[in-house]
């Protein structure tokens, strides 16, 4: 039974089909009939559609020069701008043709010759006319010829689609697809082949003239529709559902808010199947769940008359721009005519920054400004956003004057801000370059750096980047209380404490951290781009005959001073830009990537975190480290002076050994018994078997005084153990004042002695000539030499009372013996002759005591005994 109903169904279903492709047919030919019929003739030449766009142009502010070539150049009359209200007839008068202009019916266009194609394209393209005259000149072609461009082809007017249609195809263009706009419009009881309306061909019934020759009748697409509609619902009301009765709930219910399915649909769904009714509800819990709170119980006539007056107003634009607008005006408390005469009078006691931001903001697109301004009916039905938009599109250049009315609010406090920027970023700048105490700070930190880098890549630096500043509080000791920074600011307070006042030289440094300098030039471009918006405003507002209109007058001369004070602050920017750009790269920074911001950021960091280990130092968690580290270093220094290097023990025992051979070879005895005598004995005193003094007493017994007086401090520095050392080192001092008091002569009787101690042990005295022997000399090295060498010379000049030849001259000779280039007799015969003897007897052992080689100090000595007044006087007696 269920497919018998199917079935038929679908014959009638077909059967609506057919009739409504007929219809559409007929639908079809009616728009060919009313897209070739006479149209009502255009009244006035700026509402043409071939020129309305130009008019457009003009309305935006496109200068009228440019907007006559656009014209040109699109084959249009250019003259027609200066007469935009006369009559259409006019421009068929002033082409020479009789009838009006008809834009659905365009004159045909003259035809291009081939050869000037291409250039007519460029000319569309935009490239200058002269341009491309002298390239179809340079080709060989007439370029008069171009002056006269060939009019675009106007396209025929399309008819346009019955409302009923009209929004399917919309759905089609937003990309729902066929299947489901045909869908929709069988619900809604429309033909879905309507869609295609237009390709079929006319019916013979219907002809394009009456019978009498006369236009064709003018027909009514939307109730030829409506009748389609009514026919298919005739041809399918059998096998249409009837209307199902609606239940009313007896309190205002909480809305479901879902989608009906279509009535003519459910017999295809399995709603058909399904029925409410079967359903038992409990009425009073929905309603007592569900129902509305607090129902409204009366309405208020007069709001009510309100709304309805607000309903039937024209609304142009969108329910944003109504919503967003309307807010603001209701912020503004002012009339559209208070804001119109008060932006004309360009008075800042009605008119506010925030007032003018509001508008700037909300200011109508330019699809929204011709909307508004092609609105030709009553104004009164208009909505209050409409009425308030068409009141300012009336003040000439609305949307650059309030602009330009803005940016003379702000100049002030902007210019005023720029400035203050830029004279912090100067100082802070000048402060950091002119800073001594800075660079003697980054030479301690390089120091530091390259002494923690040493034997590595790292080390060895002559510089480094500046960002590592920001790091020395990161740098964590041993003692991870105790940081880079710390030992910084601890060094800085012990050794240059006058470093210190560093930080309070730099007070901008905090505040020139926040500043940018790419920020204030584009503060400062947006400024001056304002500024030339406003002197093109002033420009074009120059000829204004509307007395209420004050933009000029008001603005013409501060646009003149806004301009000397841009190219004052323009010029201080580029100084300061300049000055930072050099101090940067004076840190081997480079400035395009180092840029103020960062700059200044480390140095603020670092300047930061100096005070804080400075303030932290002072802590007694880190005094306590500081006095853990001094008593450190002190017992280092102490294990550093008791123990010696291996080289240094070695050098000193080498000095030991070479003077005890050097005294064997001045007594001529057996050296390496000597020798070995005394380190059996060295030894002896370090097992504890001989005292300090023992030890001492042998040195001198065996070697004599003046040898003991300089080995005993070395020997006492190669003992290992501290108590023998210190034992050794106290004998010493104890008993080196008379050891130099009994030295032996430097000049004595070797015979005579020899003799003297036969006698003692009783040995037959050794019966031969005395003969003089002479004593050596100890010579003086490093230091010491140096100091004897200048007084020396002193002494010389003082004789010679500053006579630079007789000084040279002593120079010379005493080069030369030197040198081996003069005998010791001739040197001495030279001092006999020049100075006095006395002098000579104290001068000689000090220039031997200069002398390395023992033969020349040997001689030199030789030759002064030899002289016996010399040798009275070196001797210390007196005739």
């Amino acid at each position: 039974m269920v497919d018998k109903l199917q079935r038929k169904l679908s014959r009638m279903e077909a059967k609506a089909v057919a009739v409504t492709e007929e219809q559409a047919q007929v639908i079809a030919s009616l728009q060919q009939q009313v897209a070739t019929s006479s149209q009502s003739p255009v009244n006035k030449i700026k509402e043409m559609p071939e020129v309305a766009k130009y008019f457009k142009l003009l309305s935006m502010g496109l200068p009228p020069d440019q907007v006559k070539m656009k014209m040109q150049l699109a084959g249009v009359d250019p003259n027609l701008l200066d007469t935009p209200d006369a009559p259409s007839a006019k421009l068929a008068d002033d082409q020479g043709a009789g009838a009006a202009i008809s834009p659905t019916a365009p004159a045909p266009a003259p035809e291009v010759p081939p050869e000037y194609v291409k250039y007519f394209k460029l000319l569309k393209m935009g490239m200058p006319l002269e341009q491309v005259k002298l390239k179809a000149s340079a080709d060989g072609l007439d370029p008069s010829k171009l002056d006269n461009p060939p009019p675009p082809l106007a396209s025929a007017p399309t008819p346009e689609d019955p409302p009923e249609i009209a929004k399917y195809k919309k759905l089609l263009k937003m990309g729902m697809p066929l299947a489901q706009v045909q869908l929709k419009m069988q619900a809604e009881g429309l033909n879905p082949a309507l869609l295609d309306g237009g390709n079929t061909t006319p019916s013979n019934s219907n002809s394009n003239s009456n019978s009498n020759g006369g236009p064709a009748a003018k027909l009514d697409l939307n109730q030829l529709l409506k009748k389609t509609s009514s026919m298919k619902k005739d041809e399918t009301a059998s096998a249409a559902l009837p209307k199902k009765d609606s239940v009313k709930p007896n309190v205002d219910m909480r809305a479901l808010f879902w989608t009906r399915i279509p009535v003519n649909v459910v017999q295809s769904t399995v709603w058909s199947s399904l029925s409410d009714t079967s359903v038992s509800l409990e009425p009073f819990d929905l309603e007592w769940m569900f129902r509305k709170a607090n129902p409204a119980s009366t309405v208020d006539k007069d709001s009510n008359e309100k709304k309805k007056k607000d309903s039937a107003a024209v609304l142009l634009l969108d329910s944003k721009t109504q919503q967003n607008v309307g807010i603001a005006l209701a912020r503004f408390k002012l009339s559209p005519s208070d804001v119109k005469a008060g932006l004309l009078a360009m008075d800042q006691t009605a008119i506010s920054v925030d007032h003018l931001s509001s508008l700037i903001a909300l200011a109508p697109t330019l699809e929204e400004q011709d909307l508004l301004k092609n609105y030709d009916g009553p104004v009164h039905v208009l909505g209050a956003v409409e009425k308030f938009f068409l009141e300012m599109l009336s003040i000439p250049r609305y949307t650059q004057r309030i602009k330009c009315f803005r940016f003379s609010l702000q100049f002030e406090h902007r210019v005023l801000e720029i400035q203050a920027q830029v004279d912090t970023l100067s100082a802070a700048t000048d402060q950091i370059a002119d800073s001594a105490k800075f660079r003697r700070i980054l030479e301690t930190v390089l120091a530091i750096g390259n002494y923690m880098n040493g034997g590595t890549a790292r080390g060895g630096a002559y510089g480094f980047k500046l960002d590592a500043l920001a790091k020395l509080h990161t740098v964590r000791g041993i003692d991870s209380k105790v940081t880079l920074m710390h030992y910084l600011a601890r060094h800085l307070e012990q050794f240059q404490p006058d470093l210190i006042a560093f930080v309070k030289e730099v007070p901008h440094v905090t505040e020139a951290k926040r500043l940018s300098l790419d920020q204030i030039k584009a503060d400062i471009n947006v400024c001056n781009s304002e500024l030339a918006m406003l002197q093109g405003q002033v420009h074009a507002s120059k000829n204004t005959a509307d007395a209420a209109d004050q933009f000029y007058a008001k603005m013409a001369p501060f646009a003149q001073e806004a301009a000397d004070v841009m190219d004052d602050v323009t010029k201080e920017f580029g100084a300061v830009e300049a000055a930072f750009t050099d101090l940067v790269g004076s840190f081997g920074e480079d400035a395009r990537k180092f840029g103020a911001m960062d700059f200044f950021t480390i140095l603020d960091e670092f300047t930061t975190e100096l005070k804080k280990a400075f303030r932290a130092n002072q802590s007694k968690e880190l005094a306590t480290v500081w006095d853990s580290t001094a008593k450190a270093r002190d017992a280092a220094i102490l294990a550093l002076r008791e123990k010696l290097s291996a080289e240094t023990a070695k050098a000193l025992y080498g000095s030991v050994i070479s003077t005890l051979n050097h005294r064997c070879r001045q007594l001529n005895v057996d050296a390496p018994a000597m020798v070995d005598m005394f380190k059996v004995q060295s030894r002896k005193y370090g097992s504890g078997e001989l005292s300090a003094a023992q030890f001492c007493d042998f040195i001198v017994t065996q070697y004599g005084a003046k040898v003991a007086v300089e080995i005993l401090p070395n020997c006492a520095k190669l003992l290992s153990d501290p108590a023998k050392r210190q034992q050794l080192q106290a004998t010493v001092d104890a008993h080196k004042d008379s050891w130099e008091a009994t030295t032996v002569p430097l000049f004595a009787d070797p015979i005579a002695n020899a003799n003297a101690a036969a006698e003692k042990d009783g040995v037959v005295p050794i019966d031969k000539k005395v003969v003089l022997r002479v004593q050596d000399i100890t010579p003086v090295v490093g230091d010491e030499a140096r100091q004897l060498q200048r007084a020396i010379l002193e002494s010389i000049h003082a004789v010679f009372q500053g006579d630079a030849g007789q000084v040279k001259l002593f120079t010379a000779n005493t080069r030369k013996f030197g040198n081996h280039q003069m005998p010791a007799k001739e040197f001495y015969a030279y001092l006999i002759g020049t100075f006095d003897g006395d002098f000579v007897a104290r001068l000689v052992p000090d220039l031997a005591r200069l002398l390395d080689d023992a033969e020349k100090r040997h001689a030199l000595l030789q030759a002064l005994c030899e002289s016996a007044p010399g040798w009275q006087r070196f001797a210390g007696r007196t005739t």
